[in-house]
């Protein structure tokens, strides 16, 4: 189920569940209201109008804490022995010891523009950066990175000094089989409720690649992305439509 929204199975929905729940009572505790209105200012300094400031605010504010205990929860229940190193993208497009993830990933299109969407193309791209995840010296994924929009002369350029990553990752289920983080992923999901980040978190977490691992490796946009999408899609909007609906009928 790939980079569909809510692929979660095994440990990583358990995290998923358990940041949820550790999330709404830290938020509702003083110190947890406190931050969240703390937030809420800030938006109306911004210049929105209270109201809005905290449905922004609340939803912003649940993300990020949600995203915090996701990826802590990540890296205490990630399997031992797990390493990460980075590979060159020719090894990955040619060497035997890559031969199910190319078969996994190929095939799928799908993103923004279709730039870059799945691992091979990933990897075939300007600058990539690929990066192989093993266990007890079994590999389990690989992550491809490269600039947004890689194959638009100016916006590439634009993308790889700013350092927006598009991000595929591709490895074997813990249940078996192959998980390809851009498939399937629909025109209505994509941008709405998650981005390629989303996808490669909801990938990896089924991979037993922890949250954190991850992260890094995309880079400082999929900072940005977590904080808007959550790490496994839709948070904010999510939280900002249970924020609208409880200032409308209080």
């Amino acid at each position: 189920m790939g980079g569909s929204i809510g692929g979660l199975s095994g440990q990583a929905l358990g995290n998923a569940i358990g940041a949820a729940g550790a999330t709404s009572l830290t938020l509702n505790t003083g110190e947890g209201r406190q931050l969240t209105k703390s937030v809420n200012k800030k938006f109306e300094q911004m210049g929105l109008s209270p109201k809005a400031a905290a449905i922004v605010g609340s939803a912003v504010t649940s993300t990020v804490v949600s995203a915090g205990y996701g990826a802590t929860f990540s890296s205490l229940t990630a399997p031992p022995g797990l390493t990460k190193q980075q590979i060159s993208p020719q090894d990955f497009l040619t060497s035997d010891k890559y031969a199910d993830f190319r078969s996994g990933a190929a095939g799928e299109s799908g993103g923004f523009w279709g730039q870059g969407s799945n691992a091979v193309d990933t990897a075939n791209a300007p600058n990539a950066k690929l990066f192989e995840f093993s266990q007890n010296g079994k590999v389990v994924g690989v992550l491809a990175t490269a600039p947004l929009f890689s194959n638009v002369p100016v916006l590439g350029k634009i993308a790889q000094f700013l350092q927006i990553n598009h991000s595929a990752f591709v490895g074997y289920k813990a249940t078996g089989g192959v998980v390809n983080s851009m498939s399937p992923i629909s025109t209505v999901e994509y941008a709405s409720l998650a981005v390629c980040h989303t996808c490669t978190l909801i990938a990896g977490a089924n991979a037993g690649v922890p949250v954190p691992s991850l992260l890094t490796s995309i880079g400082p946009s999929s900072t940005v992305s977590t904080m808007f999408y959550g790490l496994y899609g839709g948070a904010t909007a999510t939280a900002a439509a249970t924020a609208a609906a409880h200032e409308e009928f209080n």
